[in-house]
Parts: C-alpha cells; structure tokens; sequence
C-alpha cells in the first residue's frame, strides 16, 4: 500500500479522524497523513479523554506551547553555550531507557523524555518543568518515545520542537531507534495492555513506529547527522555501546564498565540509576514500567503473546519490512561487517 499517495485526500477531512473507537480504515488514513507529511497535519484535532489528556487541542497548538516553554528555557542561554546533544528517538518499549542510563553511566548527562514531559503537562493544562539542558556540561543525552497513550504523543515531533525553539542544528546528532516489531508490540501490551483497551494500544504502536521516520525526514531536511540503532544489537552489548560511541566521535568516553558494571545504578527507575527523570503527571507514573539489571543487555519477549490479529495487522503496515530497514541502516552507520551482523541477526 502507497500510503504517501492517498494524503492530500485523507488531509480534507482530518478534523474527523479520530474517533472513540478506531478502526481499521483510520488508521490507514492517519498513516497516510504521517506518510504524507501535509502542512494541513498541524490542524488535525486531539480529542480529550479526560484521563491522559483533559484539554482538546490541534496537533500544532499543542506543538507551539510546547516550543513557547522550550524557547523559554533555551532562551536563558547563549546557544553557543549549549551542549552538544545526543537525541534518541523511536517508539516506546524500544530499549532506550537502558541505553539511557548506559550514557549516564559513562559520565554523560542524560535525560528521560524532558519534551515529551512538557507535552504531557500541556495536554493536561498543567506547568511544565525546566529542562536545565545540561548547563556546563559538553555533551548530553536525552531520549524521546512516541507513545502509548494519546495520539498527540504518537505523533509529535521532538526534534522539530528543539529547532523551532532555538536549539542549534550543529550541536545535534540523531539516534533513531527500533526494535523487531512483535516483540516491541508484546511489550506494549505486557505493560500498558490495562491501561488502554488494546485495539487503540495497537493503533498507536503502529502510528509510534511511522512517526519516527517523520523525525528522520526532518534531520535529512536540516542537515542534522542520523544514526540508526535497532535494540537487537544489544545482543552484543559491549560491541554495540563502542560502536555507537566511536559513530558519535565521543570514543573516549566509551568505558565497557558503563556497560556492564551498573550495581545499584541498575534500578532504572530509582534514584541510583545515571538517568535524569523529569516530573510527569501523575496519572503517567507506571510501577514496574523500568525494569532492574546489573548491566545494559538485551531481554526477549514472547512474540506468542501478541494475537493472530495483531500480527497480521503489522503485516499489513509493513512493519517487518521497515524493520528489516533498520536493521540495514543501523549496519551500514556503525559499520558492522556480515561476520558479526550474522552472528547477532541470523
């Protein structure tokens, strides 16, 4: 399915998009508007639920407040003062926040969804925190997921909301990220499949996974460097910190310590881990969300668990192909050769 080719029809009547209950054909629609990356996106409306978000909103009002704190903050500080920022971007239960607390570990600020926070307190009428963007430091990390609860954080763009807002380009480099896409759905609805009925649960996935390649388009069009880095590479996971750091040109901070000697650190949702967690909403406070290791390393999931339905639906979005081309990028960017490819991929 060209979805790119049915955007401009889809864009005429995106005020009725999104309704109680998807269904199948929306979300058709919705990824073809994702494809598309219409001007007319911004218009498209954000219904309260009145649990995760209270306020009914555009996409792009909600992005403006958004940019207005973010200005605010960046705004304290000359920009040839800022760090230089290592920003990772994918869908949700990707195996970022390990990777989070991997660039704590080697002495590197490193901060949990400080936009994607701001996001949520505006959906919610509430004043969101300062992001104290690392002040003094060289270089810091911070991590975006798209997903899972509103539409409005499926969708956003992080990276578009720093640039508009003052953040330099120069002083980016672009981590997307992925992650096999059953065993990511399976996560999903391990942790959040309570919270959500599970249709709705799925849909997002799937527009979570579409709207990192907007992300990537967007770094493409500022000349900001991407790399591509899919979880699975975490297989080996002292290789696979080493070449992403040498990919960054930060090797020197690369220690195999920060990636298997966490102790306490690796309570990843405590106080003793290397990650820096904003203040959310409340209603956004999942117990056991974070798991506990003793080292950054990879953890399966039972693809099983995901129903046949679901499953055919990924097939029919294309996720094992896009996946597939990931898993490419993330070889070619950090220059792995077929020997260890095979040896962690098949």
């Amino acid at each position: 399915m060209n979805l790119s080719s049915v955007a401009p029809a889809v864009a005429q009547h995106h005020q009725h998009l999104v309704r109680s209950v998807f269904d199948e054909q929306e979300l058709y629609e919705l990824a073809a508007l994702i494809a598309g990356n219409d001007s007319s996106f911004d218009e498209l409306h954000l219904s309260a639920d009145g649990k995760f978000q209270t306020r009914d909103m555009s996409n792009g009002s909600a992005a403006k407040e958004v940019v207005s704190h973010l200005r605010g903050v960046f705004g304290r500080t000359d920009p040839r003062d800022l760090p230089h920022l290592y920003y990772g971007c994918g869908r949700a239960r990707g195996g970022s926040t390990a990777l989070t607390n991997v660039f704590g570990m080697a002495g590197i600020p490193s901060y949990y969804q400080p936009v994607k926070s701001v996001l949520r307190h505006v959906l919610n009428s509430m004043a969101a925190p300062a992001w104290d963007v690392g002040a003094g430091s060289k270089h810091v990390f911070a991590k975006e997921t798209f997903g899972p609860y509103t539409l409005a954080e499926c969708l956003f763009q992080p990276l578009d909301m720093l640039i508009a807002a003052g953040y330099p380009t120069h002083k980016i480099d672009l981590i997307a990220f992925d992650r096999e896409p059953i065993s990511a759905l399976a996560s999903w609805l391990a942790k959040w499949s309570g919270r959500l009925p599970v249709e709705r649960l799925v849909f997002h996935f799937v527009l979570a996974g579409l709207n990192v390649q907007r992300v990537m388009r967007s770094a493409k069009s500022h000349g900001i460097r991407t790399t591509t880095y899919v979880y699975e590479l975490s297989k080996d996971p002292v290789f696979a910190v080493g070449k992403l750091f040498d990919r960054l040109a930060i090797p020197s901070l690369f220690s195999e310590a920060a990636v298997t000697d966490w102790h306490e650190g690796g309570d990843l949702a405590s106080e003793r881990s290397s990650i820096i967690f904003p203040d959310e909403p409340q209603i956004y406070d999942v117990p056991g969300l974070h798991g506990s290791d003793v080292a950054y390393r990879f953890h399966a999931r039972a693809a099983a668990k995901v129903p046949k339905p679901y499953v055919l639906l990924l097939e029919k979005m294309n996720a094992a192909a896009s996946y597939r081309a990931s898993v490419q990028s993330c070889l070619s960017d950090l220059e792995i050769g077929q020997t260890k490819a095979e040896a962690i991929f098949g």
